[in-house]
């Protein structure tokens, strides 16, 4: 099932939420001879959503920030900020600031991009 935009945004709320999913792996690609980037995530889906693989692609990417250590693994997804922000541009954040409910300038492993587009594998 493919979904974009807003409606990825509301299907991946409640019951189909990324919460408690495991993050598998992330892609960065440069695209349009290197001025634009693409980042791609693939979740194995928590036991309650109705599916089994979440990717999100994220496309006309204007920022992104990710921490990494050696020797830390891939995660659970304990908390998450998945929103269209007022401007339309779509973001996540897999370690967010839980102060707030809007993107924060403290939020970490985060992408704000144009486009959104998520596959959802039954």
């Amino acid at each position: 099932m493919l979904s974009s935009g807003n409606e990825a945004v509301l299907l991946l709320k409640g019951p189909d939420s990324l919460l408690d999913s495991q993050l598998k792996s992330t892609f960065i690609t440069p695209e349009g001879g290197g001025e634009e980037v693409r980042v791609r995530f693939s979740f194995k889906a928590r036991s309650t959503s109705r599916f089994q693989i979440v990717e999100l692609e994220f496309e006309d990417v204007s920022e992104y920030g990710f921490y990494h250590k050696k020797f830390t693994p891939l995660h659970t997804v304990a908390s998450l900020k998945l929103l269209q922000l007022p401007g339309g541009d779509y973001y996540i954040s897999l370690d967010p600031d839980e102060a707030t409910e809007d993107a924060s300038l403290r939020d970490q492993n985060f992408v704000r991009a144009r486009h959104l587009l998520a596959r959802l594998n039954p």
